[in-house]
């Protein structure tokens, strides 16, 4: 499992999300993931949370564009449908949804990954933790777990604090 370059306390937006190992979802460069399992469901939504070091001087933009070229390599036709830059010069942000298709159960379906990707300056100030909140699921579940999404991210504390 990956770590995370600051320690955070999460809350889950709903009892229906289940916390998963991320090693078993073959998610290894996750540091947190959560499934929600629905009965004779297509496909389990997935919270996932990553995170990393990064230059204090890199456009997080790149952060966002490495997310678009990861769910390039399983999905077709991937996109970016919407993108909106956050935060201030020291900690900035993007939120973004990308679309896509992938086979399910024999037939092609339309998914979405909408994401977070939260900054913060380190203490040195050469570098920038960066955070990246990310939901799976299918097109036509994004307007019920979007706004879990948003509930998930806001519920994200430094530990401690």
């Amino acid at each position: 499992m990956a770590q995370l370059p600051i320690d955070l306390t999460l809350r889950l937006p709903d009892p229906a999300w289940i916390v998963a190992d991320p090693a078993e979802l073959g998610l290894p460069g996750a540091a947190f993931a959560a499934t929600r399992p629905e009965p004779g469901g297509v496909f389990a939504p997935l919270l996932t949370v990553s995170g990393g070091l990064r230059d204090a001087g890199e456009d997080v933009a790149v952060v966002a564009d490495e997310s678009l070229a990861v769910f390039a390599e399983q999905v077709a036709d991937a996109e970016v449908v919407d993108r909106v830059t956050s935060g201030t010069p020291t900690a900035p942000g993007v939120s973004q949804v990308l679309a896509g298709r992938t086979p399910l159960q024999g037939r092609q379906r339309e998914v979405r990954q909408a994401q977070v990707v939260a900054t913060a300056p380190t203490r040195d100030g050469d570098r920038r933790a960066v955070v990246v909140f990310t939901l799976t699921c299918l097109a036509e579940q994004l307007g019920t777990l979007g706004p879990q999404l948003q509930s998930f991210v806001a519920s994200a504390r430094p530990e401690g604090a």
